[in-house]
């Protein structure tokens, strides 16, 4: 059979993974932690007990997001995804073309702690919300500004 692979994880073309009833009440405590936790979650190790402790909480967590429900930010930090684009959107919109940003500039958008704003800065910049120089990061160019398209022409002395 032919292979595909989706959110890092390889299997039969049109392969759906089936959850036991337990698994299901599994993923639906993790979607529901998540949700709540919004753009501040615990980590994989800092889970509640009976989540943290099970065999198959990878492969859930992996299935969550290859569903599109969370998105990794780091290894074993996921955040709920919708969250993420408000946040993404909000830095977009309120950032836009500012320059020499710091972590302090974006708390005023994002109220969360360094803990969880840093692995969310390092995925802007990864996805291009954001561009970090040596200054500092920048918000998005406004659109139509920025140096594409322009051309620069030089009268020629007679």
């Amino acid at each position: 059979g032919v292979l595909e692979v989706r959110s890092g994880i390889v299997s039969r073309r049109g392969f759906s993974p089936l959850l036991s009833p337990e698994q299901e009440r599994a993923q639906g405590a993790l979607r529901d932690l998540y949700r709540e936790a919004g753009l501040a979650p615990p980590s994989a190790e800092e889970l509640p007990e009976p989540l943290r402790g099970r065999t198959d909480l990878w492969p859930l967590l992996r299935l969550l997001e290859s569903e599109s429900a969370l998105t990794s930010l780091d290894h074993g930090l996921f955040v709920w995804r919708e969250e993420l684009e408000l946040a993404a959107h909000a830095v977009t919109h309120q950032l836009r073309g500012h320059k020499d940003l710091g972590p302090a500039d974006f708390r005023k958008i994002i109220p969360v702690t360094r803990k969880h704003l840093l692995p969310l800065l390092a995925y802007f910049d990864r996805t291009g919300v954001t561009v970090r120089r040596e200054s500092g990061r920048e918000g998005p160019e406004p659109a139509g500004t920025g140096n594409a398209g322009r051309t620069k022409t030089r009268e020629s002395e007679v």
